[in-house]
């Protein structure tokens, strides 16, 4: 890791991208045109087949370090590798498709100076629908006022993209910092479950991330509903895992682990 001063620590970047070829300009550009200059970029290129290298070639920025995978490995895995070339004191996320308005790195770091005990920081959003060109305001401080409860039920929690993530020192409950690769989709909420286990998230009201809303055929919705059915029911077991009072019986946190597991194979052989 490193060394930077306290009060404008290095903050490393992640994306992780394939066949981002549409999105992926706008995404580097905003974040290189970010009002906090000690960053960098940690861009994982999963394989891409389309023009997503020749693109990214473009930028001669130092800021900027990709990596392509030999194959094909998926987010989570992509995700996983970028968190260990990251350098940074702090881990922004961003999705190849959104992009960060100009104050978002900055902004996240004085919240951060403000409450040092915090590891996880969110914001609010705009939502922009592709399809119908329209611009919506996700204010997630009211959105997730009941976040535990939304955890608990499984639920979608805190926008992935709008994440900043303190990073853990060795000795750490929270450390090595790792998404679960048992989770190809949903891994983002798995980490916020393990994060927000030992320390309560800071939401930011300012909108400091625009997203993208893309609009998927019938057949795939339902087969994503099937593939997020799921997902939900393991996160439920997850939270379970982690929330349950320090003196439960390990055999209970032992079956919600089962659980996990049976539920993987299910989604396996289905889909």
């Amino acid at each position: 890791m490193q060394k930077t001063n306290s009060q404008f620590p290095l903050v490393s970047v992640l994306i992780s991208v394939f066949n981002g070829d549409e999105y992926i300009e706008d995404c580097i550009q905003s974040i290189l045109s970010q009002d906090y200059e000690n960053l960098e970029i940690i861009l994982i290129d999963d394989c891409s087949s389309d023009k997503t290298s020749k693109i990214i070639n473009k930028f001669k920025d130092k800021r900027l370090r990709t990596f392509r995978n030999k194959k094909n490995l998926g987010l989570t895995k992509s995700l996983n590798i970028g968190l260990k070339k990251c350098r940074g004191d702090y881990i922004a996320r961003i999705d190849h498709d959104d992009m960060c308005l100009k104050n978002r790195i900055s902004y996240q770091i004085k919240e951060f100076q403000k409450n040092p005990r915090n590891f996880v920081c969110f914001s609010s959003y705009y939502l922009w629908d592709i399809k119908n060109k329209s611009k919506q305001l996700i204010n997630e401080s009211k959105n997730n006022k009941n976040y535990r409860e939304r955890l608990k039920r499984g639920q979608g929690c805190f926008l992935h993209s709008t994440a900043m993530i303190k990073r853990p020192l060795k000795g750490n409950l929270l450390y090595p910092l790792k998404y679960d690769e048992n989770f190809q989709i949903g891994q983002d909420q798995a980490l916020w479950i393990k994060i927000i286990s030992k320390s309560d998230p800071i939401i930011i009201e300012e909108p400091l991330v625009i997203a993208r809303r893309k609009h998927s055929s019938s057949i795939s919705y339902k087969r994503s509903i099937l593939r997020m059915f799921i997902v939900r029911f393991r996160l439920i077991c997850l939270y379970n895992y982690y929330f349950l009072d320090s003196g439960a019986l390990t055999i209970i946190k032992a079956t919600f682990l089962l659980l996990i597991e049976l539920s993987k194979t299910f989604l396996k052989r289905r889909l």
